[in-house]
C-alpha cells in the first residue's frame, strides 16, 4: 500500500458509518493522500499511543471504509 485517499462517494454512500475522535482525525488527515505510516504516526502523537496499537486502529478504519467504497487504496 502506498497512498490512501479518500474516495469522493459520499452521494452515492446510502448509510451511516459511526466514527470515534481517532477516526475523524484520520479522516481529516485523509484529505490529502496518505499512507498508513503517516496515519500511524498521526495517532501515535495525538493519543500518545504505541505504535502497534495506531497499526492496529488504522488497519481496523481503513477495513470499515473499504467496505463502503469510501477510500481508494493504491
Amino acid at each position: 500500500i502506498n497512498t490512501i485517499s479518500i474516495l469522493r462517494n459520499e452521494y452515492n454512500f446510502n448509510g451511516y458509518i459511526q466514527i470515534n475522535s481517532s477516526g475523524l482525525c484520520l479522516w481529516k488527515q485523509m484529505k490529502e493522500p496518505s499512507t498508513v505510516s503517516q496515519l500511524e504516526t498521526v495517532l501515535e502523537k495525538r493519543y500518545g499511543i504505541t505504535h502497534e496499537q495506531a497499526a492496529e486502529d488504522v488497519l481496523d478504519f481503513l477495513k470499515v471504509l473499504t467496505e463502503h467504497d469510501m477510500v481508494i487504496i493504491e
